[in-house]
């Protein structure tokens, strides 16, 4: 799961915009973020199918690498634009969705085993 999260990380990181020469690409500038965390999302309900006891902890250990790159980089750069919150909010609003497919598919799981 962190692996997947890691690739899709890494294709985000390639495929995002370049905003200014001097500037870091940028996760959310990619045009492929959304799509990585509806797969993640898809990866994330088949591990809560497989392993339901685990439950909802498949969603946010597939979206740890994209946090842990997010949380970097904002005390790397001491929050020096100041739209970190912002950035924060999105990835938590994206984050829900592998944790609410992990969540849906254990339950289920667990009400046929």
């Amino acid at each position: 799961m962190v692996a997947a999260g890691t690739g899709l990380l890494l294709l985000c990181l390639v495929t995002g915009a370049d905003v200014a020469p001097d500037a870091a690409r940028e996760v959310f500038d990619s045009p492929i973020l959304i799509p990585s965390f509806l797969l993640l999302a898809v990866l994330a309900g088949l591990a809560g199918w497989q392993a339901p006891r685990m439950g909802f902890l498949y969603g946010p250990l597939a979206a740890a690498p994209f946090l842990v790159h997010f949380v970097v980089g904002v005390i790397r750069n001491r929050g020096d634009q100041g739209l970190w919150p912002i950035g924060l909010i999105y990835l938590i609003g994206l984050t829900v969705l592998p944790v609410a497919a992990a969540l849906t598919t254990s339950l289920i799981a667990r009400t046929r085993h």
